[in-house]
């Protein structure tokens, strides 16, 4: 169950919120977690982790979404951003056991949200400091600079 209470479901003041309704229900997809939504010229898009990977629902008013279709990125729990052209998503993948079996951070582009190009790894983790077990999580944000920063959980 992902609830919202709309699209913009915050009072002016950025802390006071409204009673939430379920935007997404699926018993198809029970175990869903960190939901990302994004408007689109053909609607609303919601990418939902499903263990490691992403289910992608759809929605014309921002608030009750349908399943579509299971994306194979390779990663979940993703960030996604408005970028000239289209959009880009941050998300994480799991560590590969064969290699270092540490979670990295990966990137993919879209023109229209629905439709994804895995662009590479963006961030691993570190030799040592309190990221060396890995990162995770991805959260990116612009600063009022321009410039872009990005936020992630790391494994101690």
């Amino acid at each position: 169950l992902i609830r919202s209470g709309g699209p913009f479901p915050y009072h002016k003041d950025g802390a006071t919120f409204g009673d939430p309704s379920p935007a997404f229900e699926d018993p198809e997809y029970r175990d869903m977690t960190d939901s990302d939504v994004i408007p689109t010229a053909n609607g609303w898009v919601m990418y939902v982790s499903l263990g490691p990977r992403l289910l992608l629902a759809e929605s014309q008013d921002g608030k009750a979404f349908r399943a579509v279709r299971m994306l194979d990125l390779g990663g979940s729990v993703c960030d996604t951003i408005a970028v000239e052209g289209g959009f880009r998503m941050y998300f994480h993948k799991n560590g590969d056991p064969r290699g270092d079996g540490k979670m990295s951070i990966w990137s993919a582009f879209s023109k229209d949200g629905r439709e994804w190009k895995v662009e590479g790894v963006r961030l691993k983790a570190s030799a040592g400091g309190p990221d060396q077990l890995g990162v995770g999580d991805p959260a990116v944000v612009r600063l009022a600079d321009g410039t872009w920063r990005m936020f992630y959980k790391s494994f101690r």
